[in-house]
């Protein structure tokens, strides 16, 4: 646990304050205020900020602005008499003689320029009188401001809510006077009166004016019960600065889900912050998902449990947060603040939405009317961003100190990440992106490549150019700069890469054009837990029943002639899942004797379109398939005006060989256009793919690990860059943790040899960790101490957690990966990763250069041939195949 600073330029800071407000006021009851000085530092803790701002006094006439008493022990006193507010039975009155006699309130920010004023009883100020922290509302929110200050503000950001891109606009712009004074007022949020001291001295909320009565000067106090949250274990200041050739150094996290709290329709508990506080945002998740755990039915098929959990949150946490445990808040801002002080200096925060499981939880929870729209959540998310870096500048004093900053542009992000901040980027990861959804029609006859979207008996979209244009502008107005075009489902764009089994074959079904309550509750059965029957069955609404599974082809295979194989080891595809008409007598599966000879169920026909495997039923060879909805015309349209606008194009969840098609479009421009890949390649990368993405100016980023999983992909990455002609560009590796994201987090690693486990405390950026690191030699030495992961409260209640034991059970543990990386690897291989902030960075200015060259050449090239059909698969195929009239 860390305190306030106690240097002594701080206490006579504080003094020079309380002197100034005295001789101001005049006021005898003052004569006090400089014995608590001492306690303001040295008796309350500050959780929120680690070591707290220091409040900057030029002289004495300096008067704090409404930012400054952030986390701060404070009486209040009534300028009108020099009487102090004290508390008695309940009722707050401004009676106390004497500042020891006084009630101290600690100033908890819920946003900025508002407060929760925190009694010693460890409760909250409501107007007269006080409520219980649990029971908080906007009763107990206050704003506070200099008496007289007439300044508009630009409205806060809404949690959860699509904001307006000329409210973005007015909030970037703002210039803060940074109002200074000596008496304050304080506004109720929810009705907007003021306190107000009555004749009796007792306090009440009145209509807002300019009575003295309504005005109070807010002294340095002592005895603050400490308000609850969470810690961020370190002692220390991170670095800043830029190595001697003017790059930056840090982490970049390209693929991370910090607004996820509400996507999935309610599936996940928690929240990265909230204005109450951790007690409210991390609070037990059995109002989410029911008593033990037992309504947790998204996070509890994605892990094949259904026994429920321990659902206790802040601080015990018995069972959550996990690194496999899926559907709970992993990032809270504290642990967002210790990875920060890591190094990580770049996080892309993808806003993410998935209609299909977001369907089956609002009918498991019986919310037919919730929107599972997938743009609409997504942006709503966007809202949460700027809500949280408002609270995180509260947190530290004022607008613009926090160190979580959202940034528009490469200029921007380099200029926060040489202060030493953390440059956040707006990316989307959806499978309706643009509102682009397919629809399947069984009677098709144009194949991917040739669709219109439009056709009594071909397949539909839910949108056209135009408003894959309009979408598109919405998105770069509200700050997205980073975009992935096809996630978990098939789309009017193209295929997705498929990388898992039969869950998500039956969620393409549904997302591209729904299924029969009687099948899917069929499929359910096959699938072996017939007691989910009834709220799948829900799924289908108003839908036509006629989406499709994927339809696939043989992926290539390494050590295939003409084929480079796959980087990371991971492959394009995956073996199917099939369910047959005669399941029960599958003489074909996988795992059977003729499923590994490579034939498959001879009465499982193939039905998808050309003959391919998948379609109307889920029959598939016993290879590994890979998608063969390529690159549609409208995909092509829309990558095209992604272009234009200069969106980062991640390639991840493509489709294999679309990977290959928007490698082609990239390099017909008039200037590479930058392509990356954030979390591991999801839906395979061949080594030629990636050598063309390096040579490009990408990157290719893998999914967080641990430590020796990352030196080791390093190394893989270094053979395929070491090709490239020189001058090559600059190699780093990032990561994607996909946090939040539905993703399992690292493991801890096996066999840990001796000397190499990771013990609490360790130093990150001492003279020790700085010597391995060449281009850090520019930056001022120090010592970052950061003890072990710990959640207590004031009883000491809590827990800990051990990154050997553990893994990454939550975001603040990304300290520990740096120690794994610098215990097990070289100084080049931490170089590499310290690299990866800079290495996004001219990505993304190369991106902005290939944008511009394109609007100067007057539109996107289209490279000849870059459509085309996929091929058909070779396995053998079931009889009915010949005996079915079904369109190629």
């Amino acid at each position: 646990m860390t305190t306030l600073r106690s240097s002594t330029g701080l206490f006579s800071h504080i003094v020079k304050i309380t002197a100034a407000s005295c001789l101001a006021l005049g006021l005898m009851a003052c004569g006090e205020s400089k014995n608590a000085v001492f306690s303001f530092v040295d008796n309350v803790t500050d959780p929120g900020v680690g070591q707290g701002p220091e409040i900057p006094v030029p002289g004495p006439e300096f008067k704090p602005t409404r930012y400054d008493y952030a986390n701060r022990c404070v009486a209040l006193q009534s300028p009108s008499d020099g009487r102090f507010v004290t508390l008695e039975n309940g009722q707050l009155s401004a009676t106390a003689a004497t500042l020891s006699a006084s009630e101290p309130f600690y100033f908890k920010p819920s946003s900025l320029g508002s407060y929760l004023l925190y009694s010693r009883g460890k409760q909250l100020v409501s107007g007269s009188g006080l409520s219980a922290l649990s029971a908080a509302s906007d009763n107990n929110v206050f704003s506070l401001r200099v008496a007289g200050d007439a300044t508009n503000y630009p409205q806060a950001m809404a949690y959860d809510t699509e904001p307006q891109p000329s409210d973005i606009t007015k909030y970037r712009q703002f210039n803060d006077p940074l109002v200074q004074g000596d008496r304050y007022v304080f506004s109720q949020a929810k009705t907007m009166k003021q306190l107000s001291v009555a004749n009796d001295g007792k306090l009440a909320l009145v209509a807002a004016g300019d009575d003295p009565a309504q005005q109070f000067a807010l002294v340095p106090a002592t005895g603050c019960a400490e308000f609850p949250e969470a810690h961020d274990n370190t002692v220390g200041d991170t670095f800043k600065g830029q190595t001697s050739d003017g790059s930056v150094l840090g982490m970049a996290d390209v693929h991370v889900h910090l607004s996820a709290t509400t996507f999935l329709g309610g599936a996940e508990h928690g929240s990265p912050f909230h204005r109450f506080g951790v007690t409210h945002a991390l609070s037990d998740c059995a109002e989410t998902h029911g008593p033990n755990g037992f309504l947790d039915l998204v996070g509890s098929l994605f892990v094949s449990d259904f026994d429920g959990h321990d659902t206790a949150g802040w601080p015990t946490h018995v069972d959550w947060p996990a690194r496999a445990n899926l559907t709970h808040e992993a990032i809270y801002w504290k642990w967002v603040e210790r990875a920060w002080k890591s190094g990580l200096r770049i996080m892309v925060n993808d806003v993410v939405e998935n209609e299909t499981l977001c369907e089956l939880q609002r009918n498991v929870t019986r919310q037919p009317l919730r929107d599972c729209n997938e743009m609409n959540n997504a942006t709503n998310q966007i809202g949460t961003l700027y809500a949280l870096q408002d609270y995180v500048d509260a947190q530290y004093g004022g607008r613009g100190k926090g160190f979580f900053r959202i940034v528009l542009s490469p200029e921007e992000a380099r200029n926060v990440v040489s202060d030493g901040k953390l440059a956040v980027v707006i990316g989307i990861e959806i499978s309706n992106v643009l509102n682009c959804k397919i629809n399947y029609n069984p009677l098709r006859q144009q194949q991917p490549f040739q669709e219109t979207g439009t056709g009594l008996t071909e397949n539909s979209y839910a949108c056209d150019k135009e408003e894959v244009v309009a979408q598109l502008d919405r998105l770069t107005s509200l700050g997205v700069r980073q975009i992935i075009t096809i996630h978990e489902f098939d789309n009017a764009f193209g295929g997705n890469g498929i990388f898992d089994g039969m869950i998500l074959n039956i969620g393409n079904r549904e997302n591209s054009g729904g299924i029969p309550s009687k099948e899917i509750n069929a499929l359910v059965g096959v699938l072996g837990n017939p007691s989910q029957t009834s709220p799948l069955g829900f799924l289908q609404t108003t839908e036509r029943p006629t989406g499709e599974f994927w339809t696939t082809y043989d992926c290539p295979e390494e050590g295939q002639e003409g084929f480079s194989g796959y980087l990371f080891g991971s492959s394009g595809g995956a073996k199917m899942t099939s369910i047959s008409p005669t399941v029960l007598f599958d003489v074909g599966g996988i795992d059977s004797p003729l499923g590994a000879l490579g034939i498959s169920d001879p009465l499982c026909p193939y039905l998808g379109q050309g003959f391919r495997p998948g379609g109307a039923l889920a029959c598939y060879p016993a290879k590994k398939q890979c998608n063969a909805r390529w690159l549609t015309p409208m995909g092509l349209f829309a990558f095209q005006e992604m272009m234009r606008r200069g969106l980062i194009f991640d390639i991840d969840h493509l489709e294999l060989e679309i990977k290959s098609q928007v490698l082609e479009l990239a390099e017909a421009q008039p200037k590479n256009y930058p392509l990356i890949s954030t979390h591991g390649t999801f839906g395979g990368t061949s080594n030629n793919q990636a050598e063309r993405i390096l040579k490009g100016g990408g990157f290719i980023f893998p999914s967080l690990g641990n430590g020796p999983s990352l030196i080791k992909e390093i190394k893989e990455l270094r053979t395929v860059w070491s090709k490239l002609p020189e001058p090559r560009p600059l190699f780093s590796m990032g990561f994607g943790t996909d946090t939040n994201g539905l993703s399992a987090q690292a493991s801890p690693r096996s066999n840990i040899a001796k000397g190499k486990e990771v013990t609490y405390p360790y130093r990150l950026f001492d003279n020790e960790f700085m010597s391995k690191l060449p281009a850090m030699q520019a930056l001022k030495p120090l010592s970052v101490r950061f003890d072990q992961p710990e959640e207590r409260d004031d009883q000491g209640r809590g827990r800990t957690w051990s990154l050997d034991e553990d893994g990454s059970a939550h975001y603040g543990m990304m300290s520990g990966f740096v120690r794994e990386v610098q215990l097990e690897g070289s100084a080049q291989d931490l170089q590499d990763v310290f690299n990866s902030a800079e290495g996004f960075l001219r990505t993304w200015e190369r991106t902005e250069q290939s944008k511009e060259a394109i609007i100067k050449a007057q539109g996107p090239a289209t490279p000849e041939g870059v459509l085309r059909a996929a091929p058909v698969s070779s396995s053998p195929l079931g009889p009915l195949r010949a005996l079915l009239p079904l369109p190629i």
